[in-house]
């Protein structure tokens, strides 16, 4: 099976021949690597910098001097501002998944070819297809398939779960959200219902204060996919026009009321 990649790229070449590295002091360039593997691990950096201090370990003076230089080399991302993104860096990790899914499937189909023609084939010593004891071959390569599919699907959870993370405003227990969403599996209907339900969400009143936006593990476990909208405005449609016989009807009331309360 194909795992993920271990390591954080740096391609030095391009670090050398760009402008703004070369005008990085050395406490920049520090602050600056380890804001790449912080997104390499997440998908993002957070925008406030108290938050970047604290999730880079470092000392809040130490990010405030490096950030007007190392800023040049983020941008926000279009759904969550409050989030950055190194864009050159986060097309190299999708790239990778991308290389690995197609590693993992040409190896599926390649157990498939193989399957396919060990079927076909006359067993000389008469054993069914798929003895391992007879046809030890053919018991390998329906293992690879299985364990290339296997590795396929865990491929794609992972992709799928990289666009939920980026999606939910909130970035705690990441670890713990994969593990629900490797064990629940959710497929590309309910991604899309669950980033239709947070572009909502994150639009709510109620979601603008960041204490009120639930811990994701706890908005996957509780399905808060399916919760109805909240502090939004309600659309008027003409089912809500008041009739003009009740308005005016109301409208006498009101003025007899106060006539009889000047009397």
């Amino acid at each position: 099976m194909i795992s993920k990649a271990p390591a954080l790229p740096l391609y030095v070449k391009d670090l050398q021949a760009d402008e703004t590295w070369k005008l990085m002091s050395a406490e920049e360039r520090g602050v600056y690597i380890s804001t790449l593997i912080h997104q390499w691990n997440e998908g993002s950096i957070p925008a406030d910098l108290v938050l970047l201090a604290e999730v880079l370990d470092l000392k809040l003076s130490e990010v405030r001097r490096a950030w007007p230089t190392i800023s040049k080399k983020f941008r926000p991302l279009r759904r969550h501002p409050d989030r950055l993104i190194n864009r050159k860096l986060d097309g190299i990790r999708l790239a990778q998944k991308r290389q690995r899914l197609k590693q993992v499937e040409s190896g599926r189909r390649g157990a498939e070819v193989v399957w396919e023609k060990r079927r076909q084939a006359k067993q000389l010593d008469g054993n069914p297809i798929g003895d391992a004891k007879g046809s030890p071959c053919l018991a390998f390569a329906f293992a690879n398939n299985r364990d290339n599919s296997s590795s396929l699907r865990s491929e794609e959870l992972s992709l799928s779960f990289d666009h939920f993370w980026s999606a939910y405003p909130r970035k705690v227990g990441k670890q713990k959200c994969l593990r629900w969403w490797k064990s629940h599996k959710p497929d590309a209907t309910l991604l899309q219902k669950m980033l239709a339900a947070l572009e909502q969400q994150t639009r709510s009143r109620q979601w603008q204060d960041p204490q009120y936006i639930p811990h994701p593990y706890t908005w996957l476990n509780q399905g808060r996919w399916e919760d109805e909208p909240i502090g939004m405005p309600t659309p008027i449609g003409p089912e809500y026009t008041p009739d003009p016989e009740r308005l005016a009807h109301l409208k006498e009331i009101e003025r007899q009321a106060r006539e009889g309360r000047q009397q």
